[in-house]
Order: C-alpha cells, then structure tokens, then sequence
C-alpha cells in the first residue's frame, strides 16, 4: 500500500512538472520535429535546421502550385530526400517506430500531409497531444485539441503564418488533382456560385471536334436546384488574369517581396543544395569505411569471400549512385550563384513574369474568393483588400 501510494505521488509531481514546462513553452519532447534540431545550448528550445527547413518550405510551396500530397512524396522519392525517420538516423538519433513496414523508409501522402499541418512551422510549439490514464495503465489515450498546450513563438518559424493558414485552408477545400494532370487547375477551390455560394465545378463538351471547357454551378449539376451560372474557362482566366494585373499596379510590392521571396529565392535553394551535398559526402565517406571494413571481417573470418564481394559491390554501387547526383547538384550551384538577391527587383520580376497569365501560386497568393453570377459575370476578393480594395467586378 505504502510502495502504490509513493509511486502515485511520484507520478503525480512528474506530471505536474511536465505541464508546468509545457505552459514555460520547454520543448520536452524525445525527438525535435523534422525541420528543426535541439539547441546545443538548451535542449528544450528548438533552432531550425537549415537542410530540412529548405525541404519544408519547398512542401509548402508545391502545395500552393496545386501538387497533392502524393505528387509531392513521389517528387521526393524521385529526389532522393530522406524521410523524416531516415533522416533523423542519418543524424545519429536512435529513432524506432511501430509504423514502419520498410527497411528504407520513404515518403508517403500521409507525412506529406502532417506537415502541412503541423503548428510547429510557424514558431508555435504544441505539446500534450496525448497522454496515460494513470501511472498503472500504460494505454496512450488522444487528448481533444481544446486541451492541447500552445505556446506561440517559442521557436524560430520555419514558414510564414500567412503561408500556413493558406495552404491549411486549400487542405479543407473539395478539390482534386484531374487525370493525366500533375497539379490542379489555377482557379480550383476560389471559385464559388454568387446564388447559392456551392463550389464551381470544371466540365469539358467535345463538338465538332473541338473540345470546349467550362464551369458551372455544382448544385445545378447534381440536383439543378439552382441556374448553371456556365461560364468558360478560358474567359474567366483571361478576366481574372486582367483584373489581376490591373488591380496590383496598386499593391505595395515591399509588402509581398518577402512572400515572392519566400518561395523563389534561390539563395535559399543554394544553402539547400549545399547541405545536400554536405551530407551526400559524409554518406559517401560513411559508405567507404563500410567498405573497408569488409576486408578485415573477411580475413577475421566473419564473412566469406562471396559475402564480401557481394557486399562491397553493393557499397561501390550506392557510392556511385550518391557521387552522380553530388555531380548535378554541383551543377546546380554553379547555377545559383549567378542570382541577383535584390530583393524588391525580383520580386517585380517574378510578380509581372506569372501575370503574363494566371497560375495557381498567383491566385492563391492574391485572391481570397471569386463569384460567378449569371451573364458571366464575376466579383473577385482580394486578399490585400485594404491595398486594393475589397471587392472588384467585372463583366
């Protein structure tokens, strides 16, 4: 009796401190999330690591280009990225997990999809997620999200909040990526039926021929509950494209400079393609002393002579493959270094170069909502509306 009651007074102190860090905004976590790492100063506040950051905000960034969550895993695969769990071994961690059905783990849609909505990215730090009944039952019960613990700006962000709650709201949207096309079409999720506010669905009619592509009322379609509202698509991206470039003569462009910034500054892309080489060369030196180590198992009698040729074959093969891509993305340096990091001049260049038409990342980056009513016409939100106002309609 004495030995229970001592072990749940031990139990309930723990607890206590744990939360009182948690309140304190101490990260008390056993692994840093990926993109970030333990500060070697205080190992309860997190410090970006630049390598896995700069492959953080490139999710974000294909997310707004209109690429699903599988699409970005894939381009990641074919990249060669580590996972989060490859990654964090590769960084000496004794990371295990039950969810592992590989022995390389790989990108998936699922993880794809957890970092876009994970709080940490934005400096918020989110603890208490989940917890034991008591210190008998060792069953992990979720906790509701009302009694999660955030503390705001505890950590350096790795992605702008504004970039967040965007790509968080595109994640709600009912939008999908249509066949025999790598992202979603630029307007798909903002465009809305002005009578009865259901979302604006994408057909094709093919006559004589030719194959003409419009957008109608979604509850027309399924129920013809309200009029079509039809308009097609190439009118209403060239209208959109018109407003869109009249309309940021007025924007401030200091303003957005840092968002343009956020997604195509290359000098980021180079301290990127840097560490990836940094760390494809200590993979490489790790790989040779494998390597050499065989011989000695081999005359140790450790392996036998079929062993160790099939082995150091299987070492002098990965090394090649790292060496090739080491070689392109020294190329790609060459490239980067060539880039003008003004700022504020590239992101005019950027801005008026994607106006030539309207894409996917414009039309997030600068339109809230748009509202087709009947007679083709349209409103549009904007997201700077107190720059260029509210609303604007066109016919």
């Amino acid at each position: 009796m004495f030995n229970d009651a001592y072990c749940r007074d031990i139990s309930i102190k723990i607890r206590s401190q744990l939360e009182i860090k948690r309140k304190k905004g101490d990260f008390i976590g056993s692994f840093a999330i990926y993109g970030y790492q333990r500060d070697p100063d205080d190992r309860h506040h997190l410090v970006v690591d630049e390598y896995a950051a700069a492959v953080v905000r490139e999710i974000f960034k294909w997310k707004l280009e209109g690429a699903s969550q599988q699409r970005i895993a894939d381009r990641l695969n074919q990249r060669g990225e580590l996972s989060p769990m490859e990654y964090k071994r590769f960084c000496g961690l004794r990371y295990q997990s039950g969810f592992q059905l590989y022995t390389k783990t790989k990108w998936t849609a699922v993880t794809v999809g957890r970092m876009l909505q994970n709080e940490y990215y934005i400096g918020t730090l989110v603890q208490g997620k989940c917890t034991t009944p008591n210190h008998k039952v060792k069953k992990i019960v979720q906790r509701p999200s009302k009694e999660w613990v955030r503390v705001e700006n505890s950590h350096e962000p790795v992605v702008d909040r504004e970039i967040f709650y965007a790509v968080k709201n595109l994640l709600l949207q009912d939008m999908r990526v249509a066949p025999k096309e790598k992202v979603v079409y630029p307007l798909s999720g903002l465009l809305f039926c002005a009578d009865c506010h259901s979302n604006m669905v994408r057909s094709s009619v093919c006559r004589n021929g030719k194959t003409y592509t419009y957008y109608m009322c979604g509850n027309n379609r399924a129920n013809k509950i309200c009029s079509s509202h039809r308009v097609q698509s190439a009118m209403l991206e060239k209208v959109v494209w018109l407003v869109v470039r009249e309309q940021t003569g007025s924007l401030d462009m200091e303003q957005i400079s840092w968002e343009m910034e956020e997604f195509s500054s290359r000098q980021r892309e180079r301290r990127r393609v840097e560490a990836q080489r940094e760390r494809k060369q200590k993979e490489i030196e790790r790989y040779d002393r494998l390597r050499q180590s065989l011989y000695k198992s081999m005359l140790d009698g450790l392996l036998e002579r079929e062993e160790y040729m099939e082995l150091k074959a299987g070492y002098e093969k990965r090394i090649q493959e790292i060496q090739a891509r080491e070689e392109k993305d020294k190329e790609g340096v060459e490239g980067l270094l060539k880039y003008d990091s003004d700022k504020k001049r590239r992101a005019k260049e950027i801005l008026w170069q994607n106006l030539l038409e309207i894409n996917r990342y414009i039309a997030i980056l600068l339109i809230e909502r748009i509202e087709v009513y009947e007679k083709n016409r349209i409103a549009l939100s904007f997201r700077y509306s107190d720059r260029i106002g509210d609303k604007y309609g066109a016919n």
